[in-house]
């Protein structure tokens, strides 16, 4: 990994180029205020926002779901089949089921984000059995394309969508202390009968980003290439996940090429604040 350092409107930054931009601002960096942009742009924000931090309630649950299996259950851990996550109105399950069709171990977050577990023995409901079942054929349908490239920590969520489509999110996280992982990000939608309609990649490669002083790092950017021009749901729930719950980062920012702006999220508003740049691209360094 590469490392370059270069000024930009006044703010010293380090970046990593793959096939995107990467940077970190120094804490006690100035943002210049630009004039918002038009409302079309906004309301396509607002949509991925709700998307994004959605993936990141379903990544968390998942998250803490497996620690407090392995602090209260660990000794049942040759016994899992599969594992699932799931949203039922206004509550979330991780359960760890068996090959008999059991769940022996579900972590329930309720409406008010109280967490909960159970060891107890239980069989698995119809409605659970029939969601383990759907599962099991979109992600062998996602298998069969080959285009998932999997760099050993491969998280899957799946999500129910309004307009009744169900979409397969794959995620690249890691284990690795002091890192932020960007990238190697992508999802898959199904219909009712389990078609697959649609598949997305959202960033080219995989970029985790060293962070060895968070207190230094008050944002992270990265660009995105022709193409991908707003900031992906992908990126709100790793920003949260990792950016703002490890590293106490509450501002990201990506630099759209195709649309040559900044997009600011803010991680305790859950929004894109969209920001005019004054910056000429041919100042970013491209793609080698």
């Amino acid at each position: 990994m590469r490392k370059y350092s270069l000024t930009i409107m006044s703010m010293k930054v380090l970046f990593i180029i793959l096939s995107a931009l990467v940077f970190a601002c120094p804490a006690n960096a100035k943002r210049k205020k630009m004039p918002k942009i038009d409302l079309k742009t906004d309301m396509i924000h607002d949509s991925i926002c709700r998307e994004g931090f959605l993936l990141y309630c379903y990544e968390k649950v998942a998250w803490v779901g497996t620690d407090m299996f392995f602090a209260h259950a660990k000794d049942k851990q040759n016994e899992i089949a599969g594992v699932f996550t799931r949203r039922v109105d206004d509550k979330f399950f991780n359960v760890f089921y068996d090959k008999n069709g059991n769940c022996i171990f579900e972590y329930i977050v309720d409406e008010n984000g109280r967490g909960t577990y159970s060891d107890s023995l239980r069989c698995l409901q119809e409605d659970e059995k029939l969601h383990v079942d759907r599962v099991k054929v979109m992600l062998q349908k996602c298998n069969e394309l080959k285009i998932v490239k999997n760099y050993g920590s491969m998280n899957i969520d799946i999500i129910p969508l309004e307009n009744g489509l169900t979409r397969v999110y794959f995620l690249t996280g890691t284990s690795q202390n002091n890192v932020l992982p960007l990238g190697n990000d992508y999802s898959f939608d199904f219909d009712a009968e389990l078609n697959l309609v649609a598949h997305r990649k959202y960033h080219e490669s995989f970029i985790p980003i060293a962070i060895q002083n968070k207190e230094d790092v008050s944002q992270v950017v990265h660009n995105h290439l022709a193409g991908n021009p707003y900031i992906s749901p992908t990126d709100v729930c790793n920003f949260h996940l990792y950016g703002k719950d490890l590293f106490g980062i509450d501002v990201f920012s990506v630099y759209s090429a195709e649309l040559k702006r900044f997009f600011i999220y803010n991680t305790d508003e859950h929004r894109v604040i969209a920001t005019l740049v004054n910056i000429k691209t041919s100042a970013l360094p491209q793609k080698k």
